[in-house]
């Protein structure tokens, strides 16, 4: 009977021992083989070409690295073709005080305080066709950093709360106090002069739609915790709490505010943030909305947008090990095509190979749901 233990325990190590073995990291050439089954080629820009799936998700994420212009259109032209099966607002990284001029430019009607030229050009084009519930929408998310180095951005926000009052003279009382904001210099000057303002709003709290009293309470809030990240991230102002949690917190509030205005209009909600902000392997907002929020959980997409360089000396981020070349290979199979798509799940599946050597898995599995690979030429930023 011992000895029939023995044998069962040495077969099942034995059976194991093997398993772990098949996990490979796959050579060049298989790696090759296995992109050309699984990468998707999106020619002219043709996004219809993605997985269906994506378009039933209620939250698709987009990872970038800032300030990248093809990046920012091809989150734009995914946003148009989401936009030709169901409506989409589309959430950007941005001061959360820009959300009014970008939604109202974003829909045709700009606010002459800031009219807020950057809206893209296939977006505008494509709501010049569309009636109001199909048009896109933006909007943006993040905390309102400009309460720190851009503070006329903030103030035409404030003053553009206080618009809303059905009182001439609670939108004077309102605005002469908003008018104080650019002469508080230190942290604890702008802590007392924003409890201050949040006082004079509350006064003529009864001029304000229910709608406007919930935004103005939350800005107020928001605005006080960015006030809290910028002194404290920067190391001005001392404390034993962590600044980033500030911005996580609040960050995540703003994504919910989005995705409310996207169940209003029963739309997909598609948000381009930082590829910090995705990444599944470290507590982060997508991270929280794809397995945490009750209502988004298991309805959400994670897609990390990757730059490939092209007859330029600029190189892909954090390439590379002697296998470690997804990229490459890539840029090979995309030939001309501007776009490519890879299922970083489907790429792993059917097959024994190991991908935890690539900057794009973690030791339990993909980083994201999606790669959307984007070729930038020359001079194309």
């Amino acid at each position: 009977m011992i000895y029939r233990k023995f044998l069962c325990w040495v077969s099942l190590f034995f059976l194991s021992s093997c398993t772990l073995m098949t996990k490979t990291t796959p050579a060049p050439a298989q790696l090759e083989d296995l992109l050309k089954r699984n990468l998707v080629l999106l020619p002219d820009n043709r996004f219809e070409n993605l997985p269906p799936s994506l378009k039933d998700n209620e939250i698709i994420f987009l990872g970038e690295q800032h300030n990248i212009r093809p990046l920012i259109q091809a989150a734009s032209r995914m946003a148009v073709y989401l936009a030709t099966y169901k409506p989409v607002v589309y959430a950007v990284e941005s001061c959360y005080g820009l959300s009014p001029f970008m939604e109202a430019a974003s829909l045709g009607n700009p606010k002459t305080a800031k009219p807020m030229r950057g809206i893209p050009e296939c977006i505008q084009a494509f709501n010049s066709n569309q009636t109001v519930d199909k048009k896109i929408l933006m909007t943006a998310i993040d905390l309102e950093h400009s309460i720190y180095h851009t503070k006329s951005d903030t103030i035409l926000f404030l003053q553009d709360l206080a618009s809303r009052s059905t009182s001439d003279a609670a939108m004077q009382a309102i605005n002469k106090e908003v008018a104080q904001l650019t002469a508080q210099d230190t942290y604890g000057k702008m802590n007392r002069y924003l409890k201050k303002l949040k006082k004079v709003f509350s006064q003529h709290f009864d001029t304000f739609s229910s709608e406007d009293q919930d935004e103005i309470l939350f800005s107020m809030e928001l605005i006080i915790a960015s006030n809290n990240y910028q002194y404290i991230s920067r190391g001005i102002r001392k404390s034993w709490q962590n600044p980033y949690e500030f911005r996580y917190r609040y960050f995540k509030k703003t994504i919910e505010r989005a995705y409310q205005k996207a169940q209003k209009r029963k739309a997909i909600l598609l948000c381009r943030v930082g590829s910090w902000h995705i990444s599944s392997d470290h507590k982060c907002e997508a991270r929280y909305f794809a397995q945490d929020h009750p209502l988004t959980k298991g309805k959400v997409a994670i897609i990390r947008m990757i730059p490939l360089y092209y007859d330029i000396h600029e190189t892909n981020d954090i390439i590379t090990e002697e296998h470690n070349d997804i990229d490459s290979i890539v840029k090979t199979l995309m030939k001309d095509d501007e776009y490519s798509y890879l299922s970083l799940p489907k790429l792993q599946k059917n097959t024994t190979h190991s991908f935890k050597w690539s900057k794009y898995y973690s030791s339990s599995g993909p980083k994201y749901d999606g790669l959307l690979f984007v070729r930038i030429e020359k001079n194309s930023n």
